[in-house]
């Protein structure tokens, strides 16, 4: 059965791939040797690289499979899209420790375009491979081999909906024995399968073969799946809790001490890009403070000379989960002017908690134009160098502000505030509140690394034609 060689299987995956990527080097490096070079590739043949370098390559690639997971997931589950786009994050692992691994034992043999060459060869060849490897797969399961027997217990809806998934898939390799319902018969949608109640499930156990019992009932159901936690540990059978659409695939279970704990992370974004998307923050900040220091020193003279000290205004925003950050800005009002706030309450143009004024008496000369040209936001550069902001996220709302975000939209700081977002290209404050609440919303689901490059640039004509700003 498939659980029991699981880790053979793995194995044989590692053996087949490393195969792979040592056939690409010996058809790019040997075919060379002998005359033939399609890719018109400046290698230089090296005897020595007949077994030190592809010994050398097979040992980064398996580290990189290895160390990146890319055996923790079944084949066959696995979208084409998703695996094509693992096997290019284990070669941008390997990639470097190629890199590393020349420096360190000197090898100067290899040329560099051949080895960009080498390795995109390799994410094609591995990609084809996945894909065979997943439709080979997936064909013997339909046929029926390597099959594991299934057991659902629950009620309602959720049992009705657990028997439609393991019926429509039958690569994923599960053959569905029976059901069984909690504490009435089993509905008659399942056909010539029940099993009886609950009560029963130790005698199916006892009296059938059961490699996994699938969990499937309302969440109030508690002593129901404890009860079958408890038959089905007994008899030494996994079990499968089917989730409530709510939970979202993004459910694991993770031990905290001695105790398991179901772990919902509605935030479904790839780690992997996350990173690259918070190392990029830092870097263009880094630059963008360098590049623009001596207009940064000309907007600071502006202020010290207009309207005195300080020439910056730090307020407490609302970031990551709630946690409170002070935001920096030039100043671009009068002394005092949160305490005379109140006094303009009337005025207010923006629905929500939110408080605007377009020709807000508080703002000075200098303030009202660094306002229109955005020039005032240019210190949020240093909060997204210290991390906490982003380049593009929702803006963050003042603390007091925050607190009076509407439940529905309070998704909005799961994510890091950012410089620019949907808000800041599609009107700013000609925006009611809730269509700004409703665009963060749509950032984060649509999240991806091209989607903030294309705000990226998008804000550059937004902050020129100073649409909304005020």
């Amino acid at each position: 059965m498939i659980k029991s060689h699981r880790r053979s299987f793995k194995i044989l995956r590692l053996a087949v791939d490393l195969a792979l990527v040592v056939a690409v080097y010996a058809a790019l490096y040997w075919g060379a040797s002998a005359g033939i070079n399609p890719l018109r590739l400046d290698i230089t043949w090296h005897p020595d690289y007949q077994f030190r370098l592809p010994a050398f390559l097979a040992l980064a690639w398996a580290f990189s499979f290895l160390a990146s997971g890319a055996y923790e997931h079944d084949t066959r589950r696995v979208s084409l899209a998703r695996a094509s786009l693992t096997v290019a994050k284990v070669a941008a692992l390997a990639l470097a420790v190629v890199v590393l691994g020349l420096f360190v034992f000197k090898i100067q043999h290899l040329s560099r375009k051949a080895l960009v060459a080498y390795m995109a060869l390799c994410w094609v060849a591995l990609s084809l491979s996945k894909w065979a490897e997943r439709w080979s797969l997936q064909a013997l399961r339909r046929l029926g081999f390597n099959t594991l027997s299934v057991v659902l217990v629950g009620e309602g809806d959720e049992l009705a909906r657990a028997v439609a998934l393991y019926d429509g898939r039958p690569e994923w390799g599960y053959r569905v024995a029976g059901a069984l319902g909690l504490d009435h018969a089993t509905p008659k949608a399942l056909g010539p399968r029940p099993l009886g109640t609950l009560a029963e499930l130790e005698e199916v156990l006892r009296t059938r073969i059961v490699d996994e019992v699938v969990y499937a009932a309302p969440a109030a159901r508690a002593e129901a799946l404890r009860r079958t936690l408890e038959g089905a540990g007994l008899a030494g059978v996994t079990v499968r809790v089917m989730l409530e659409p709510a939970f979202g695939p993004a459910a694991t279970l993770e031990r905290l001490g001695d105790d398991m704990t179901l772990v919902a992370r509605l935030d479904r974004r790839d780690p992997y890009l996350l990173m690259v998307k918070e190392a990029f923050d830092r870097v263009a900040a880094a630059l963008a403070l360098l590049l623009l220091s001596p207009l940064l020193l000309l907007v600071a003279a502006g202020v010290l000379l207009s309207s005195g000290w300080p020439v910056l205004f730090a307020q407490k925003r609302a970031g990551l989960n709630g946690r409170v950050f002070f935001l920096f800005k030039f100043r671009t009002m009068v002394a005092g002017a949160r305490q005379m706030q109140h006094q303009l309450k009337a005025a207010n143009e923006m629905d929500g908690p939110v408080f605007k004024v377009k020709d807000d008496p508080r703002i000075t000369a200098l303030g009202r134009f660094l306002r229109r040209s955005t020039l005032d936001e240019l210190p949020q550069f240093f909060n997204v160098l210290k991390g906490e902001m982003s380049l593009v996220g929702p803006r963050p709302l003042a603390n007091y502000e925050a607190r009076q975000v509407p439940h529905w939209a309070r998704r909005r700081y799961s994510v890091k505030p950012g410089l620019t977002c949907y808000w800041q290209v599609m009107g700013r404050n000609r925006l009611t509140f809730e269509e700004w609440m409703r665009l963060d919303l749509r950032y984060i689901d649509e999240w991806s690394l091209g989607l903030d490059l294309k705000l990226l640039l998008k804000t550059v004509p937004a902050l020129l034609f100073s649409r909304g700003a005020y």
